[in-house]
């Protein structure tokens, strides 16, 4: 609420500052999804948007009385969101936040898959590099079904430094079989770990095999290059993973 209020102030100074605009709509989507997971009625914005556009509403004034309905005030919040991000592509056309968030919301305007797809692609062709915009862009190409151009954008992004790498491997590592986590992803030892971690909990042993023998690769190559301690931390990193993976693999020794 208090960030609400200070992207609020600035707005209204700087009516012409874009990416004010698109920050002040996702804290609004932010705080409607926080109040919607204590909600009766518990549903995300996506959920929203795909059992609205099924919904054929035959009025705006239709579907704002049944999002009032379903979701009381707090409906509000994704009008006021919308409303930012329009002004935010408007003013910043290379915005990519903004065209996430409309796609998000574009089913306020009565507007269905076909215009949230190109929003989707939009975001994605002016934010190339952007990890945050790219892993939710892919989200919801998964939820669409469209898995393999999902995993392919992944890659790519992944490729880049930043907290999405973990968000990527918190959503897939352990739902992908392990080869081909490593072969979409090929993790080195920034993420490795998690990624080990993950495998870990559903103790495949097939699976565990895999990274092991993709760490040793991962070490070997990074031993050329990192300085010593680095180095010394990578081999006692292998020799852990290697232990539990023999243990898991052989229980009864």
């Amino acid at each position: 609420a208090e960030m609400i209020y200070e992207l609020t102030q600035e707005v209204k100074r700087a009516p012409s500052f874009g990416r004010g605009h698109v920050r002040l709509a996702r804290r609004y989507l932010e705080q409607f999804e926080l109040r919607q997971k204590h909600a009766d009625n518990a549903m995300s914005v996506s959920q929203i948007r795909d059992a609205a556009i099924a919904s054929q509403f035959k009025s705006p004034t239709a579907l704002r009385e049944w999002l009032l309905r379903a979701f009381g005030q707090n409906a509000n919040l994704l009008y006021q969101a919308h409303a930012h991000a329009l002004s935010s592509a408007r003013i910043c056309p290379l915005e990519g936040k903004a065209y996430l968030t409309l796609a998000d919301l574009c089913f306020l305007n009565g507007l269905g898959q076909h215009e949230v797809a190109g929003l989707l692609e939009q975001s994605e062709r002016v934010s190339p590099y952007d990890g945050d915009v790219l892993f939710e862009v892919c989200k919801q190409l998964l939820m669409a079904g469209q898995t393999e151009k999902a995993l392919k954008i992944w890659a790519r992004c992944y490729r880049h430094p930043g907290q999405h790498r973990i968000k990527v491997v918190e959503l897939l590592a352990g739902r992908l079989p392990a080869e081909m986590f490593l072969e979409n992803f090929n993790p080195d030892w920034q993420t490795l770990s998690h990624v080990w971690g993950r495998y870990q909990e559903l103790g495949q042993p097939e699976d565990l095999a895999l990274l092991v023998e993709h760490a040793k690769v991962v070490t070997e190559g990074a031993a050329v290059e990192a300085n010593p301690n680095r180095t010394a931390k990578h081999f006692v990193s292998l020799s852990y993973i290697s232990l539990r993976a023999l243990l898991i693999a052989s229980p009864s020794s």
